[in-house]
């Protein structure tokens, strides 16, 4: 978890001040998506400290930040508006015709969002499985 998350801060910068945020089919200004990277970033850096300190808080903030991405991922991949989400992705980016050729060799809407959210689910999974062993670790350390 702690190598992944370390993966997914050397993206930021990319993502930060290029790639556009959709969020429930929406697609965002470059503006408006500096913002909601930006706070999406800082409330994954909160939940993340609070969890290190063990505040109890921090356990339903953290499952609640991933199931909210689960949802708008997964209804944004379903979406009529995801190709072209994908195609200002790509011109955010500057892709060659390489990446692009990869982007349309695509399946089915339904198995690439189930593929996506898989991931998400597993881990929200193993946060309620692990819930009650960090509420317990939570009181004992007095939080």
């Amino acid at each position: 978890m702690i190598f992944s998350s370390t993966l997914s801060a050397l993206s930021w910068p990319l993502i930060l001040g290029r790639i556009p945020a959709m969020l429930f089919t929406h697609i965002f200004s470059a503006d408006t998506s500096k913002w909601i990277w930006a706070a999406n970033i800082f409330l994954f850096l909160v939940c993340a400290v609070g969890l290190l300190k063990l505040h109890r808080w921090s356990y339903s903030a953290t499952i609640v930040l991933h199931a909210f991405w689960l949802v708008s991922l997964f209804i944004t991949q379903l979406s009529a508006n995801y190709p072209r989400y994908l195609g200002a992705c790509l011109a955010a980016l500057q892709a060659d015709e390489t990446a692009v050729y990869f982007i349309h060799f695509t399946s089915s809407p339904w198995v690439a969002a189930g593929m996506t959210a898989i991931p998400t689910a597993l881990l929200i999974a193993g946060l309620f499985y692990y819930r009650r062993a960090f509420r317990k670790a939570a009181a004992d350390a007095g939080h």
